[in-house]
C-alpha cells in the first residue's frame, strides 16, 4: 500500500518564517506534483528515509489558522488542556464526568497559565475529588460559550405544511419544524481569553444536531440543510454555508466538527454536495466563487492527505480514498476514557495503531461499525478495529460527484478525466456482479467485504449507472433490506450503534433518493416505514432521536459509546424532506409501541 499524500516530517532541525509548498496543479495527480517546500530547513536524508524515495514529494505545510495551538493543516491541536498534555489525561482518568465530552467542551475560567499553574499546585493529581475541586475552580460549564438563538428566518407556518395529507403527521411535522429554535446556536466568548475555550469561531450562526453534540458536526449538515429548504431557512441556511467555506480557508478542510479537539480529521466530504443543493434550491449562486474555491481546496486536501494506490484483484491500480487518521496523540479527547479502556486490551506497541483506527473510523461518521472492525462479532470487537484497511465505497462515490461537480463549475476537463478513473475504479473495486450491489474492498485480504451495508447504496445516489438488468437485481437485494422501522445499519448484532438494529436518518434518505425515481413503490414503502418510526417516537415521548431500531418503530438505537441523543439535526431534517417529498402519500401509523424512554 503506497500512501499518496503530504506526510509530516518530524525531523526539522529549524523553522523560519512562513512555510509554505506549492500544491499540483488540479490538471495533474499527486504523483505527477513536483513539490517545493519554502523558507523551511530539514534533513533530505530524513526526508526520503522516512517516505521512500518513490514518495519523493514529502513535506512540511503549514495552514493559516486563528487558533494559537493549532499548529499545521491536517495535523491538529497542541492545545495543553483540550487537546494533549498532563491535565487532560489526568482528568479524565478520574472519571470526575460520566462523559469524557464533557470536560473538552468546557471553557476556562481564568487563563491557560493560571489553570497549568493551579494544576501544577494540586498534591495529588491522581485524587478524583481534588481534581473535581480543581475543575469546578478554573472551568464554566460545558457548552457556557455556545448560546440559543432563534433563527430570524423562522416562520411558524412554512408552505410545505399545506402539502400533508394526515392531519396527524401536520401536526407531527410542525413540531419538528419548530424544534429548529432549539438548535440554532451562536457564540459568545466575551470575557474569555482567546485560548479559553476549544470551540472554533464561526460568522453565522450554525445548527448543532443536540444533546451533548454542542458544536457543529461536518456530515451531519448535509441532511440539516435538506430540512431548512423545507422549512424555507435560506438565510439559516446561507450562513451555514459560509460557515462551511471559512473553516475550509482557515484550515485547508472542514474538520469533523468545530471543536480544536477535532482538527487532526474530518467527515465525508459532502461541502460540495451542499453548494451545488444549495444554489439549485435557492437560485442563489452568490455563493458560487467562494464556494467553488473552497471545494477545489476541500478535495485537494483529501487527495493530499487521504489518497491510497491500491491493485484490484484484476490486476488494475487506482488512486481512491480512505480514512486513514494518522496524527494522533493518544486516546481522542473527546472520549478519552473509552478509548484508552480499549487500548488497555491491546499490548502497549499496537496502541497508537489503535487510537489511529479509532479515530478513523470517527472520521468516517460511523463510529463504530462492523465494517471496521476485523472480529466483529468477538467480545470487545472494538479492540480488532483497522478502519485504513477498508477502501470505502460511499466514500469514494462522494469523491466521485465532487470531481464532477468541479469539472462543471471549472469547465475542467482534469476533473472530468479523474472522475472517469474513479468511475472505472468503483466497479472494479465494489461492484459484485453475483451479489449485485456495491460492496467496500479490504486491502489485507485483497477482497470485497462479505457484509452489507447501505453505504453499497452510495455510487447511485453519487451518479453512477447500472444497466437495466443489474439495476433489477440491485432494487431487489435493497428491497430485501427494509425493515418495519427502516433499513438498518448492518445485518450484524454487534453491539456497535452503526449495526443491527439501529437505523440513521441519513442512510434512509440517501436509499430513498435513489429508489425514488428507479422503483418509486419501493421508496414510498421505505419512506413510510422511518417516517413511522420517527412519529412512534415523537408520538411517545415528544422527542426526535439520532437513531432508532428497526425491529421495534418508534424505539431509540442503542449502542455506542454514550446514551442516545435527542434533537436531532439529521433527523428532523430527512422527516420534514420526506414529507415534503411524499406528504399526499405517508399515513401516520394506526398504534405504536409504548415504551419507557427517560430525558437524560
Amino acid at each position: 500500500r503506497s500512501k499518496l499524500q503530504f506526510l509530516y516530517f518530524i525531523g526539522v532541525t529549524k523553522m523560519k518564517g512562513t512555510q509554505q509548498a506549492e500544491e499540483y496543479p488540479a490538471d495533474r495527480s499527486p504523483s505527477d506534483a513536483v513539490l517545493r517546500c519554502r523558507n523551511c530547513v530539514f534533513i533530505a536524508s530524513l526526508v526520503l528515509g522516512m517516505c521512500g524515495m518513490s514518495s519523493y514529494f514529502c513535506l512540511l505545510r503549514w495552514a493559516p489558522a486563528t487558533e494559537t495551538y493549532v499548529t499545521r493543516e491536517g495535523v491538529g491541536c497542541d492545545h495543553p488542556v483540550y487537546c494533549t498534555g498532563d491535565i487532560l489525561s489526568s482528568v479524565q482518568r478520574a472519571e470526575i464526568f460520566n462523559d469524557s465530552k464533557t470536560f473538552v467542551d468546557m471553557p476556562i475560567s481564568t487563563s491557560v497559565e493560571q489553570v497549568q499553574a493551579a494544576y501544577a499546585a494540586l498534591k495529588n493529581k491522581s485524587d478524583p475529588v481534588e481534581l473535581s475541586k480543581f475543575v469546578e475552580n478554573n472551568f464554566l460549564e460545558a457548552g457556557w460559550e455556545v448560546k440559543t438563538v432563534n433563527a430570524t428566518d423562522w416562520l411558524p407556518n412554512p408552505k410545505f405544511l399545506q402539502n400533508i395529507s394526515d392531519p396527524k403527521l401536520v401536526s407531527f411535522a410542525r413540531s419538528v419544524h419548530g424544534i429548529w429554535n432549539h438548535l440554532i446556536r451562536k457564540y459568545n466568548t466575551s470575557g474569555l481569553c482567546p485560548d479559553c475555550y476549544s470551540s472554533m469561531s464561526m460568522p453565522n450562526n450554525f445548527v448543532v444536531p443536540g444533546g451533548r453534540f454542542r458544536e457543529f458536526y461536518y456530515w451531519d449538515t448535509y441532511w440539516i440543510l435538506e430540512g431548512l429548504y423545507v422549512s424555507n431557512m435560506f438565510t439559516t441556511a446561507k450562513g451555514v454555508i459560509e460557515n462551511l467555506i471559512s473553516l475550509v480557508n482557515r484550515h485547508g478542510f472542514i474538520p469533523n466538527g468545530a471543536r480544536l479537539y477535532y482538527l487532526n480529521r474530518s467527515q465525508p466530504p459532502l461541502f460540495a454536495k451542499m453548494l451545488e443543493r444549495y444554489v439549485a434550491t435557492t437560485g442563489d449562486s452568490s455563493v458560487l466563487t467562494e464556494g467553488v474555491k473552497a471545494a477545489e481546496k476541500e478535495y485537494r486536501w483529501w487527495m493530499n492527505h487521504r489518497a491510497v494506490e491500491v491493485t484490484s484483484p484484476s490486476g488494475l491500480v487506482h488512486l481512491v480514498n480512505d480514512y486513514d487518521v494518522v496524527n494522533v496523540k493518544g486516546p481522542r479527547p473527546e472520549s478519552y476514557t473509552e478509548d484508552e479502556k480499549t487500548a488497555n486490551s491491546v499490548p502497549p506497541p499496537q496502541r497508537m495503531r489503535l487510537f489511529s483506527s479509532i479515530a478513523s473510523a470517527a472520521e468516517s461518521g460511523w463510529d463504530f461499525s462492523s465494517r471496521w472492525l476485523r472480529s466483529p462479532l468477538a467480545k470487545n470487537s472494538i479492540s480488532s478495529i483497522n478502519t485504513s484497511a477498508i477502501i470505502p465505497v460511499d466514500l469514494n462515490s462522494i469523491l466521485y460527484q465532487n470531481e464532477l461537480l468541479l469539472s462543471k463549475w471549472l469547465k475542467s476537463t482534469s476533473y472530468g478525466r479523474a472522475a472517469e478513473r474513479r468511475q472505472s475504479a468503483i466497479f472494479d473495486l465494489f461492484w459484485s456482479p453475483s451479489r449485485s450491489f456495491f460492496f467496500d474492498y479490504n486491502v489485507t485480504s485483497r477482497s470485497q467485504s462479505t457484509n452489507i451495508y447501505p453505504s453499497g447504496c452510495w455510487p447511485l445516489w453519487a451518479g453512477i449507472k447500472l444497466n437495466n438488468t443489474d439495476m433489477v437485481k440491485f432494487i431487489a437485494t435493497t428491497k430485501s433490506l427494509i425493515f418495519k422501522g427502516g433499513v438498518p445499519t448492518s445485518m450484524l448484532h454487534t453491539g456497535q450503534q452503526w449495526d443491527f438494529p439501529n437505523a440513521w436518518a441519513p442512510l434512509q434518505q440517501v436509499l430513498i433518493s435513489v429508489l425514488h425515481a428507479a422503483s418509486p413503490s419501493v421508496a414510498e414503502n421505505l419512506a413510510n416505514s422511518w417516517l413511522s418510526s420517527n412519529y412512534c417516537g415523537w408520538y411517545q415521548t415528544g422527542f426526535m432521536f439520532e437513531k432508532y431500531n428497526v425491529t421495534h418503530p418508534g424505539v431509540p438505537g442503542s449502542g455506542g459509546e454514550y446514551t442516545v441523543q435527542e434533537g436531532f439535526g439529521w433527523t428532523n431534517g430527512v422527516a420534514l424532506w420526506i414529507l415534503q417529498t411524499y406528504g399526499t402519500i405517508v399515513r401516520s401509523p394506526s398504534t405504536c409501541l409504548q415504551f419507557n424512554h427517560s430525558s437524560k
